[in-house]
């Protein structure tokens, strides 16, 4: 059964996956990393611009290593979309 294998948070080492219910307007740390990288190159695409100076930027993720976190809704979405491919095929 595939909550069998859904561990919460503090639970990490029960299960391969970690699927969070997450607040509005919150974010795991790579969402959060990745904001913050996508609005540096945007400010460096600017000034690469208007300077011609060029720019590296730099992103590693943390995941996904074991345990998988991720908001729950993208757990659903990605059942749904299997469903749907298996649904194709068959």
């Amino acid at each position: 059964m595939l909550t069998d294998s859904l561990a919460g948070p503090g639970q990490e080492g029960k299960g391969h996956y970690c699927a969070y219910e997450l607040a509005p307007g919150t974010f795991l740390s790579d969402q959060r990393n990745t904001f913050v990288a996508l609005e540096n190159m945007r400010n460096f695409a600017k000034e690469y611009k208007a300077t011609g100076k060029p720019f590296f930027v730099g992103l590693g993720f943390h995941k996904p290593h074991l345990p998988w976190h991720f908001p729950k809704k993208v757990l659903w979405c990605c059942l749904l979309l299997l469903c749907v491919l298996l649904r194709c095929l068959c």
